[in-house]
Parts: structure tokens; sequence; C-alpha cells
């Protein structure tokens, strides 16, 4: 089961379960048929219906358009970390994700170096990046992820090589997407 179904499935089971507690609780004042025909619990059920939808849709979206994706573990020491695949898509913007998790914040920005070289040796993008650590509402923190763009000119290998320069980062997450992939799998878990 993908992620795109099981947010589907826990939207609309969220939503019929609320509905009918709500039907549970208004029947001894509106009776059944009052309590089942309720405005504001068909508005809730409607609504977790559609949401559970648009979930699923923007979640396929991102998954049809995967053509790589690892998780790695660095054991929070500086490393290099070559990913192979295969462009599908020649001529394509495919979209890097760089992800750096860390337990707590160990630095103001995470450093690492990228290189991204295509079939014919041709660097399509070099050189030192960083990611700022960012704090969302009380206590969701971590780095932000980085996104870089590029177009491979022709079909075959591509190599994306992370050197991760910050200490006390714990995994390394690395996604491709190719704008024009319509069969892309995301990895377990996200």
């Amino acid at each position: 089961m993908t992620t795109s179904w099981i947010l589907l499935i826990v939207c609309v089971g969220l939503g019929v379960g609320f509905y009918a507690l709500g039907v549970w609780v208004l029947r001894r004042g509106q009776g059944l048929r009052g309590a089942l025909l309720d405005r504001r619990l068909l508005g809730l059920l409607v609504g977790s219906l559609v949401f559970g939808v648009f979930a699923y849709v923007v979640n396929q979206s991102t998954a049809q358009t995967t053509l790589y994706e690892v998780a790695v573990e660095t054991g929070g020491v500086p490393v290099t970390q070559p990913f192979a695949m295969t462009v599908e898509h020649p001529g394509a913007e495919h979209t890097i994700l760089v992800d750096l998790d860390a337990p707590s914040q160990v630095a103001g920005a995470a450093e690492f170096e990228i290189r991204v070289v295509d079939a014919t040796g041709r660097v399509l993008a070099e050189g030192p990046r960083s990611t700022p650590w960012e704090c969302r509402g009380d206590s969701a923190c971590a780095f932000g992820g980085y996104y870089e763009y590029v177009t491979p000119g022709v079909g075959g290998a591509l190599t994306v090589t992370i050197t991760v320069l910050t200490p006390g980062i714990d995994v390394l997450h690395v996604a491709v997407f190719d704008e024009d992939k319509t069969d892309g799998e995301r990895m377990p878990g996200y």
C-alpha cells in the first residue's frame, strides 16, 4: 500500500468516524434522521473526503515523477556518497533534493558539496552548498531541504555525488525527480 492510499484512507476514515460519533451524540436531540442529515456533520464528512482526495492526488503526483530516492545513514561523520541512476528522459529538467537530518541543531547551516555528472562525463552541477536550520512552530526544527535543478542532455547514467561536510548529520536523503516521468515510486516511508 502506497503513502497516497494511506493518506486517503486515514482522512476518509477520520471523517466517517467523527460523522458516526456526531450522529450518535445528536440522535437524542434531533432523532436519528435529523442527526444523519445534520449539515455540520455532512460538511465534516465531505470535507474529510475532499481533503483525502487532495492529499492522495498531491502525493501521487510527486511519487510518479520520482526517478530515484534513497536515505543513507552517515553515522554523524562527514562522508562522500555517490548515487547512480539512469536518465530516462534526456532534455527534461531533473530536480535533485538533498535533505540532511540531524537529531538536534549541530550548526547554523549544514554544509555539503554536490557534483552531478551525466553519461558523457559533462558536469551539470558542482560546488559547495548549504541549507539553514529552520524552525516551524514551537518544536518542528530541522535543516531545510536543498533543491538543485539540472537538465541532462543525454540518456544513460547520471551520477550524483554528495559530500556531507557538517559533523552530526545522521541521515542523507537524496531524491531525483524527472518532470516527464509518469511511473515512479517513492521509497517506503516517504
